[in-house]
């Protein structure tokens, strides 16, 4: 079974690389096929980076990345819209 996991991040440069590791060593999750989407909406730091170089060496890293930061309701509406295409 397939997991995706949608995380919204803003400016987490120093918990992306913890985070990441958490979810990879998360022993309820190592029976599934765990996908990790994160939503980066213009951080100033080098999030979006550092989400890139992961998602390089791991393919179920998925980065998606806003052009300019539209707020919360963007990224919500972002995992809403990830949510239904998943279930097609």
């Amino acid at each position: 079974m397939k997991i995706s996991l949608v995380v919204p991040v803003f400016n987490e440069e120093d918990t992306m690389p913890i985070l990441y590791k958490t979810v990879r060593e998360f022993n309820e999750l190592k029976e599934y096929e765990v996908e990790i989407i994160f939503i980066n909406t213009r951080s100033k730091d080098v999030t979006e980076s550092i989400i890139n170089k992961i998602a390089v060496s791991h393919p179920l890293v998925i980065p998606v990345s806003f052009t300019r930061n539209f707020g919360n309701d963007s990224r919500c509406t972002t995992i809403l819209l990830i949510f239904f295409i998943q279930l097609r």
